[in-house]
C-alpha cells in the first residue's frame, strides 16, 4: 500500500488517526490535493466544499475525533 493518505482506506485512516500517525487535517487536506489534480480530467464533482478544513480543525480542537472525507 502506498504511504501517500489519500490512498488510505476509511478504516485504515481512522486507525492511523487514532495511533497519532496520521492528523485528520492532513488526511482532508491529501484528499483534497489529489481531487485537484485529477479533476480536469475525471470531472467526477459538480461541488466541493472549501470551508471543510476549516471544519476539520474545529473538530479536532474540539475533542471530537476524526474527520471522514
Amino acid at each position: 500500500m502506498s504511504n501517500d493518505p489519500h490512498t488510505l482506506t476509511a478504516t485504515r485512516a481512522l486507525r492511523l488517526i487514532e495511533a497519532g500517525q496520521l492528523s485528520s487535517s492532513d488526511w482532508v487536506a491529501a484528499c483534497r490535493e489529489r481531487i485537484r489534480q485529477r479533476e480536469p480530467e475525471i470531472r467526477a464533482w459538480t461541488y466541493l466544499d472549501e470551508s471543510v478544513m476549516d471544519a476539520v480543525e474545529a473538530r479536532d480542537r474540539q475533542g471530537l475525533g476524526p474527520s471522514i472525507p
